[in-house]
């Protein structure tokens, strides 16, 4: 499935199994899980989705491409047009109501595209968009410039992002007024539909000028600060419009991350990530290709047995339309008959004893949990900020091994722990970095 651009899952009232979907530019496909194939679900005429929203109403999942109708299917069948609804839509979510709201799309009346238009079906009722003053169908036009981008359901409210502004719906229930929005800030826009994440009732997102925002109801928008947004700013893809069609967003809650992949000019495959751990208040970056992610609470299977994959999470799919599943112990596994694949962390450069004197690193202590495989330790030394690092190792690091001696002198330190592998089947490999210590003696100044 080349061009997959959205991931999404769901579980149906009657199936212990998620239901995986995936959309491409044109074309929709579910599966119940990832081992019994794809069921082209493609609606008619769907020929340039950017993204998907996609939701659900009870068991029935709707599905609405960028600049598009909304469509309807039970998982398997061919996704039907929703033909009362708005011709036309930027995004669309499901509410706790169970209300679907059309954001960004034709006005009701003289049926005129607006990106700032709002419009809601009737409670219970996503075939009924027609308002009356019996019913609570609504249309609501936002105030201010620019136009929707997405929206997110957050606790009990609706946050709607523009390309400008932040704004808050709030139900009222009251056919005469269903619905509430107030802006809550400007100049913190969102840059594309995907590029949004909710974490434990917090939402993160990236605005069009590649800053990052942090926002709880109640509270006004805070600017995150970016040690490593210049390498973004200076490399992100030119061009507003694929920015704004591929950056993706997901958390990753059992760590307490949100990442955004986003496409770069220093690869082929165009994609690089960066990522912030909400709790210690780190970023990190990393090159992975994955054009699709997505989280999911359920997708995760305690009582997988050995050979059976554990479903985790996060969800994936990279270029070629490959879907991965995230955060699983090993690859390789007995059984698994999965290839390996190469992986390194490296650190920026640490100042040894604040840059004043010169150090001789004498060996390390390592920490690294969950290690089924060797490893590579990688020193780059230098003593100055614009010197040529020395190159120390790579040292190999035993699973077993308690200590590892060497030796290594410098000002200026970054540590690279990797792992180089053409593995084709079945060698279990896994490792995490822990708190490594490292042995030495100061030399004095040079």
């Amino acid at each position: 499935m080349p061009n997959v651009n959205t991931l999404f899952a769901y579980l149906k009232s009657t199936s212990t199994v998620p239901y995986i979907i995936a959309g491409g530019v044109a074309a929709l496909y579910s599966s119940a899980g990832l081992s019994t194939g794809f069921f082209d679900i493609t609606p008619v005429a769907v020929t340039n989705a950017s993204y998907w929203a996609l939701d659900t109403w009870g068991d029935t999942l709707l599905a609405a491409p960028s600049a598009g109708g909304l469509y309807a299917s039970n998982g398997t069948a061919v996704a039907a047009i929703v033909a009362t609804a708005p011709a036309s839509m930027n995004q669309m979510l499901v509410t706790s109501q169970r209300q679907v709201l059309a954001l960004g799309c034709n006005e009701e009346i003289s049926t005129t595209f607006n990106p700032m238009c709002i419009r809601g079906c009737d409670l219970e009722d996503y075939t009924d968009w027609t308002t009356t003053s019996a019913n609570n169908a609504f249309e609501h036009i936002l105030e201010g410039e620019g136009k929707i981008i997405a929206g997110r359901r957050i606790g009990s409210y609706v946050a709607v992002w523009t390309n400008a502004a932040l704004h808050l719906g709030q139900f009222i229930g009251d056919p005469q007024q269903t619905y509430r929005f107030d802006l809550v800030a400007g100049g913190c826009g969102l840059v594309g539909q995907a590029a949004v994440e909710i974490l434990n009732g917090v939402a993160y997102w990236m605005s069009p000028d590649h800053r990052f925002y942090r926002w709880v109801p109640g509270e006004l928008p805070v600017q995150i600060p970016c040690p490593i947004s210049r390498d973004l700013q200076d490399n992100i893809s030119a061009g507003t419009s694929r920015l704004d069609q591929s950056t993706r967003a997901v958390r990753n809650a059992a760590f307490g991350e949100v990442w955004w992949f986003y496409p770069d000019t220093r690869d082929s495959a165009g994609r690089r990530y960066v990522a912030f751990n909400t709790v210690e208040g780190l970023w990190f970056r990393g090159v992975l290709d994955r054009r699709a992610v997505f989280h999911g609470d359920f997708l995760y299977n305690p009582a997988a047995t050995s050979g059976v994959r554990a479903w985790r999470p996060v969800i994936s799919a990279d270029s070629t339309g490959a879907i991965y599943s995230h955060e699983v112990e090993a690859f390789g596994g007995a059984g698994d008959g999965e290839a390996g694949f190469s992986s390194f962390i490296q650190s920026a450069d640490q100042y040894v004893e604040s840059g004043r004197r010169r150090v001789m690193i004498t060996g390390l202590n390592p920490d690294l949990e969950q290690q089924l495989c060797a490893v590579d330790l990688t020193l780059y030394m230098k003593d100055r900020p614009r010197s040529t690092p020395v190159t120390k190792g790579p040292y190999s690091l035993a699973t077993t091994a308690n200590k590892k001696n060497f030796r290594a002198s410098g000002m200026i330190m970054s540590v690279k722990i990797s792992l180089t592998t053409n593995i084709g089947t079945n060698l279990t490999e896994s490792w995490r970095l822990g708190k490594p210590v490292f042995r030495g003696a100061t030399m004095g100044e040079r």
